[in-house]
């Protein structure tokens, strides 16, 4: 008898070890028998967390805690004075004071001597107060903000304006209201602009005014380049351009009684107007400043007009000039008209080549056409 338990027992320990690692059933009541067994147990039971996963350091030389309630909800407020700081990601938020919500400085604001620095892309900020945002990433200054921008050949880029908004993520900058970015080389005022710092990129809204040396542009959108001092404008553009010409001038010598006249080159400053559907400004590769003009493309000079679908002139003086499509040449100073697909003007060497279609029209002193070559 013994025996036969002994086998019983061998034979049950292999069966209890297999079913100990099954699950129990599921087990369903009558009301729910007749459902499917996808909709009882959900596809996804993890649960989204839209909260940021980063931690927010903060810290000051003093610390004052206080439990508030904001909007109906109770929070716990600390105040920090005396080189007060907040450390978001690689971004440090200073100020005199600062006022954070919950330990996770959810929310901040930000009093007196506001100082941001975002050491990847050379960008700081100062203002007289800020709020800052954990959840958006974002923080806004106000109180006379600006912002200095250093690209990678060091030109500095000065940005102010009455509202500045600034996303910690994606280190775009929006600037709202009397909107001044002043750059070595230029200076361009708006009411609103929108600043994207990985690109070195900074668009205006309509009507923008740009002023530099010698230059004066305006147009519907601007697009200004910072790390190559690149500008493009479009929708109706037009560039006003300071150039220096010669003139010829009657020299009266005083210490001759009969008074000899003789004509001398005097040299003058003049005012170029570029127009076109898309104005770009830019350096060529050798330094020398280029614009480019597409779509209804217009230059008035002293004495001479030129239309084409597209025109490049190159150097202050626009000593090359390149035209191409539709070209229409009115020289005032030699009676004469120009026509043809592609021209090319050289200033310096008083040449003129112009191919496909090319023509001449002279012109009488009542500007009429006498002949066509």
């Amino acid at each position: 008898m013994i025996r036969r338990v002994l086998i019983f027992i061998f034979i049950c320990i292999p069966l209890v070890a297999y079913y100990g690692n099954v699950k129990p059933p599921l087990l369903v009541g009558s009301e729910t028998a007749d459902r499917k067994f996808v909709n009882v147990i959900p596809e996804n039971t993890e649960k989204k967390n839209s909260t940021p996963n980063f931690p927010t350091f903060w810290g000051g030389s003093s610390l004052t805690q206080e439990d508030k309630t904001v909007s109906g909800l109770k929070i716990t407020s600390f105040t920090l004075e005396g080189g007060a700081w907040i450390q978001h990601k690689k971004v440090k938020l200073s100020a005199n004071q600062i006022e954070v919500y919950g330990k996770d400085a959810f929310k901040g604001f930000l009093r007196g001597g506001v100082f941001i620095q975002d050491g990847d892309n050379g960008v700081t900020l100062r203002a007289g107060v800020g709020e800052y945002d954990k959840f958006e990433e974002k923080v806004t200054i106000k109180d006379r903000p600006r912002l200095f921008h250093t690209d990678k050949s060091g030109l500095k880029t000065v940005i102010s304006a009455k509202f500045i908004e600034r996303n910690l993520s994606n280190k775009i900058t929006l600037l709202k209201e009397n909107v001044i970015i002043a750059h070595p080389q230029i200076t361009i005022l708006c009411k609103e602009a929108v600043f994207e710092e990985d690109s070195d990129k900074i668009t205006t809204d309509p009507d923008p005014i740009l002023i530099a040396k010698d230059r004066y542009l305006t147009g519907k959108q601007l697009t200004f380049y910072t790390n190559i001092n690149k500008v493009e404008l479009v929708g109706e553009s037009i560039l006003f351009q300071n150039y220096t010409d010669k003139e010829a001038v009657e020299n009266k010598d005083k210490k001759d009684s009969q008074k000899t006249q003789e004509t001398i080159k005097k040299e003058v400053t003049r005012v170029a107007i570029f127009k076109g559907d898309k104005v770009v400004s830019d350096k060529d590769e050798n330094g020398e400043t280029r614009v480019g003009l597409y779509g209804n493309a217009t230059i008035y000079r002293h004495k001479l007009k030129m239309n084409a679908e597209k025109l490049i002139s190159y150097g202050k003086n626009s000593s090359k000039i390149e035209a191409r499509n539709q070209i229409t040449v009115h020289d005032r100073e030699n009676a004469l008209i120009l026509s043809g697909n592609v021209l090319d003007y050289f200033k310096n060497d008083e040449y003129i080549h112009l191919t496909d279609s090319g023509k001449i029209d002279f012109l009488d002193k009542k500007r009429r056409r006498l002949q066509v070559q």
